[in-house]
């Protein structure tokens, strides 16, 4: 995701909806959250984003970071710790969500492994 900070705040000057979802029912805190990117999840709760904001199938912003961020990036000690202080609710991803994200960690750990080998 990289860091991209300075186009997030330059779009939010129009004064979007930062809770709306792309096709999945996900919202901008939920991709955020996934990369491990703090700057941004900073960003958009300190704009009003619902930080417990739920996809269509229950995924939470601190869930799709728990299960499917990827273990390489930097700040996602931080950003976990940074949504569980503003109460962030951790669920249990279920059904197909569930083996989607099993498919991305295993991908995620090759891309660790593949290099080192």
């Amino acid at each position: 995701m990289g860091n991209c900070t300075n186009l997030l705040l330059y779009l939010l000057q129009s004064k979007p909806d930062v809770d709306s979802r792309d096709q999945w029912g996900r919202t901008a805190l939920s991709w955020a959250a996934e990369y491990g990117s703090l700057a941004v999840v900073e960003t958009l709760l300190e704009q009003g984003a619902n930080v417990n904001a739920s996809d269509y199938e229950g995924g939470t912003p601190l869930a799709w970071l728990i299960h499917a961020g990827n273990p390489e990036m930097v700040d996602i000690a931080a950003t976990e710790a940074y949504l569980r202080e503003r109460d962030a609710k951790e669920v249990k991803l279920r059904g197909i969500k569930s083996a989607w994200v099993w498919v991305l960690s295993y991908s995620h750990l090759l891309r660790y492994i593949r290099p080192r080998i």
